[in-house]
């Protein structure tokens, strides 16, 4: 009667466990889509600069730009595909990038402009600030840490 009740409960836990997935997909869905594009965006338009000799971007800060846009490319793919490690270093990065704006706000790091986009500074920190907090709050629900911790 023990190893009925056992699997009862086993069973119900795979079903709740689905349930829960079903119920976040598409929110992770969109997350890991708005990372693709995020990343694949950077990269491409970088590309098209540089093939049309309009970059003004030194090699290091180029170098910097391709590695977050392909980075940001992996972590959506990654989030797609239910990946833990892309979940934990979704975290991270999303951390590390509101720390990074609060720090620039503050006026403690002072960028010379080589970074810059089509989008102004202010709003485009703003919108990243906002976009990054709602990830963390989100990924820290106990419904979506159990889809990645599974």
């Amino acid at each position: 009667m023990q190893e009925v009740r056992s699997s009862i409960l086993l069973s119900s836990t795979k079903i709740l466990n689905r349930s829960g997935r079903m119920k976040h997909y598409r929110t992770v869905l969109t997350i890991g889509i708005l990372e693709i594009c995020i990343g694949s965006g950077t990269l491409l338009s970088n590309a098209i600069l540089l093939a049309l000799s309009q970059n003004n971007k030194s090699f290091g800060v180029l170098c910097f730009v391709f590695i977050a846009g392909t980075i940001s490319s992996l972590l959506g793919i990654g989030l797609l595909k239910f990946r833990k490690e892309a979940y934990s270093l979704l975290l991270y990065f999303s951390s590390m990038i509101i720390l990074s704006k609060a720090l620039i706000f503050l006026g403690v790091i002072h960028l010379n402009g080589a970074l810059g986009t089509l989008v102004p500074g202010p709003v485009k920190d703003i919108v990243s600030i906002i976009y990054h907090g709602l990830v963390i709050v989100y990924l820290n629900k106990p419904d979506v840490k159990q889809i990645f911790h599974q």
